[in-house]
């Protein structure tokens, strides 16, 4: 939980009033980012924007990695921007103008030291005269001195992964072949380590190789965090902290300037990483099987792992998702079924037994859009089902009319929602579904936790005032039903570091109603035990049978 707001301002009450933002800038044209925040807040009636403050002042704002002794860094960064193809750049520069037209703008000419940018005394006093509750800084320089307390929440700006270089966002991590980046937004204080948390978001990379990727997405996301405190400021009347213990400490090791002589090993690691990728993707590929087992997890959920018999499709298919149902003593599981040749899924069946014996699975719900992640579940003496319908843009709810063969639609629970692996659970007498979102278009869809909560299956849902109630790539988007496991209830959830689809992390519930939610991690399933399963993402269980899916490696030439 975060902490209440105690050191920039007391507590009154802001919720009836419309947050007043002042923003600071380098000039008017700003990244596709930043144009989306602006306009995030000028759009909404939360808050409105009443101050641009532009840095006058010819001196470059951040350092140039250009010349002889970097070579090495803009030969790669030419190549990188070559082969990536972006479908929505957050980099390409755009003109605030439009969005800000009726907003005082005041040019600041900048006290420079180094790096370091100081207001002077009069620039700060006339700041403060349009009693601002928020200042939000989109410059690339450090800011120092008393214009940190310009507002009365203080002066917020983000923090780049491993460093607070906007120059270096993303590079190190790509070039160290780091797992994960830890993003944030912050209230800058005079000394660092005093800057307060106020969101933070693990994010897996995308990419292995390239930086304009992954740079990309880590912009994307980072543009969703000014608006939703923002949105919290004025719902609540106060602001919530994140313990910094939570964030990994800055890297001094990511704040390395990428001159030829501290780029050559790092680059020379990457070249051989992406050459062995290619050999790999050449002598062998990847597919999602199912794996099973029947008997009680006395000794944790990988010894199953290490027993467990294999499904495996044919070579032109995958098979994963899987939902075992128990119904009239027999087993039945439902999967994600794709054809490579189509690669839309449908919803599939199967049924497996004791002696380990498993039927060709058999079509039993398909649409126009892709299907995947067949969350079955009982109510009221039916068998319903909500299958993944991200490309429909909803959340959709099925019911068995001749169970396990037959479906029929029921309703949209929720509409114009980028959701993936919707996972529908009772407690006690409330419903609750958990998913992931994925904000605007960009592609997020395993770093944040949301929940919703209904009296009925068909009712009307409501968001979580959380929501997103987990931002880790690590542990939140849904992994197969809850279940209580050692007197808890647990979560599993798909651990995106590394890959997607790399492992499972089980998380027991701490606290599940509409006001909070919290969970901690207890235990991970890795696919290690097998080398040849170098994944796994869905995890069920019914009375003594657990399936799984596993992403195993085949040879290409057998």
């Amino acid at each position: 939980m975060g902490q209440p707001l105690n050191q920039l301002g007391d507590s009154e009450n802001v919720s009836k009033a419309v947050i007043r933002v002042g923003i600071i800038v380098d000039s008017c044209f700003q990244p596709r980012w930043v144009h989306a925040i602006v306009e995030d807040i000028q759009s909404s009636t939360q808050a409105s924007i009443r101050l641009v403050i532009i840095r006058d002042a010819e001196q470059k704002a951040s350092q140039s990695f250009t010349g002889f002794n970097f070579l090495l860094y803009s030969g790669y960064s030419h190549l990188d921007n070559f082969k990536a193809q972006l479908s929505s750049d957050a980099l390409e520069r755009m003109n605030l103008c439009p969005l800000v037209s009726n907003c005082d703008v005041f040019k600041v000419v900048p006290i420079e030291e180094q790096e370091v940018d100081r207001f002077s005394e009069q620039d700060i006093d006339k700041i403060r005269s349009f009693n601002l509750n928020v200042v939000v800084y989109f410059g690339a320089r450090i800011l120092k001195g008393d214009v940190l307390n310009v507002a009365k929440y203080g002066v917020w700006t983000h923090h780049y992964g491993a460093t607070a270089s906007q120059k270096l966002a993303g590079f190190w991590e790509v070039m160290d072949d780091a797992k994960i980046t830890t993003l944030s937004l912050r209230v800058l204080a005079e000394e660092s380590e005093n800057e307060r948390v106020l969101y933070s978001s693990t994010s897996a990379l995308s990419d292995r190789f390239s930086v304009k990727l992954n740079r990309n997405e880590l912009y994307w996301k980072l543009s969703v965090m000014v608006m939703r405190k923002l949105k919290e400021l004025h719902d609540c009347g106060n602001l919530t902290f994140q313990s910094r213990e939570n964030l990994k400490p800055d890297n001094p090791e990511s704040q390395r300037v990428p001159g030829n002589t501290c780029l050559a090993r790092p680059l020379l690691r990457l070249l051989r990483r992406y050459l062995a990728s290619i050999w790999e993707s050449r002598t062998n590929f990847t597919q999602w099987s199912l794996a099973f087992n029947f008997g009680a997890p006395d000794h944790g959920f990988q010894q199953l792992f290490d027993e467990a018999r294999l499904v495996i499709p044919p070579s032109d298919r995958f098979w994963a998702d899987p939902f075992p149902v128990k119904a009239a003593d027999r087993y039945y599981v439902f999967v994600e079924e794709c054809l490579y040749a189509t690669r839309k899924g449908h919803i599939a069946v199967m049924e497996l037994d004791e002696e380990g014996c498993w039927s060709k699975p058999v079509k039993v719900l398909e649409r126009n859009y892709h299907l995947s992640y067949p969350c079955v579940f009982e109510w009221a003496g039916d068998y319903y089902m909500i299958p993944e319908t991200l490309g429909n843009r909803t959340i959709e709810l099925y019911r068995s009319v001749s169970f396990p063969l037959q479906w029929e639609f029921v309703k949209v629970l929720i509409p114009n929602i980028n959701a993936t692996d919707a996972t529908i659970m009772k407690v006690e007498n409330r419903w609750w579904i958990f998913a992931n979102v994925a904000q605007r278009d960009f592609p997020v869809d395993w770093n944040e936790l949301y929940l919703y909560y209904a009296d009925s299956p068909t009712g009307q849902w409501n968001p979580h005032r959380e929501n997103p109630v987990k931002r880790d790539a690590r542990g939140s988007r849904p992994a197969g039903r809850l279940f209580q496991y050692e007197g808890a209830l647990n979560r599993p959830a798909q651990n995106a570091s590394g890959r997607y689809g790399y492992a499972i992390s089980l998380n027991r519930v701490l606290q599940l109603n509409s006001e909070h939610y919290a969970e901690e991690e207890v235990a991970k399933i890795l696919p290690r035990e097998n080398r040849d399963a170098v994944g796994t993402h869905t995890i069920n269980r019914v009375n003594e049978l657990t399936v799984w899916d596993c992403l195993l490696r085949r040879k290409r030439f057998l």
